[in-house]
């Protein structure tokens, strides 16, 4: 992959006035510091998870175009849905990595469950969640 600064870009893909009325949360689920710091998590699992290749080649760029194509639409489902499929994949290669990274917590594992019981509960996703 070689170095994050050369492998990794941010490109703005609408204003912030296109969807004003999408509100995001940050929210700090430990303030310890990782046992395995992303740089070098994300190293050792370009080296040994077969699923990150696949990962980065096939499933990214096709989930890109798709978040592209539901914001410009303001379709937050689509959004919030996609967030949560990639992130879940994000976190499947790190435990795939060896050895395995779990980088959430129990305070992560229940917000992934009071969303789901939200959305369950809406009939709709109507919240979302994602972890880096």
């Amino acid at each position: 992959m070689g170095d994050s600064h050369e492998s990794s870009r941010a490109v703005q893909v609408a204003p912030a006035e296109h969807w004003p009325g999408l509100n995001i949360l940050v929210a700090v689920a430990s303030s310890e510091k990782k046992a395995v710091s992303s740089s070098d998590g994300m190293q050792n699992s370009v080296r040994t998870s077969k699923k990150l290749a696949h990962r980065a080649a096939e499933i990214v760029p096709k989930r890109m175009i798709e978040m592209e194509d539901a914001i410009a639409k303001k379709d937050f489902a689509t959004v919030a849905q996609l967030a949560m499929l990639d992130s879940d994949s994000f976190h499947d290669c790190c435990a795939d990595t060896n050895p395995p990274i779990y980088y959430m917590n129990e305070t992560s594992h229940f917000v992934v469950k009071i969303v789901n019981a939200f959305n369950k509960v809406k009939g709709q996703i109507s919240a979302g969640y994602t972890y880096d």
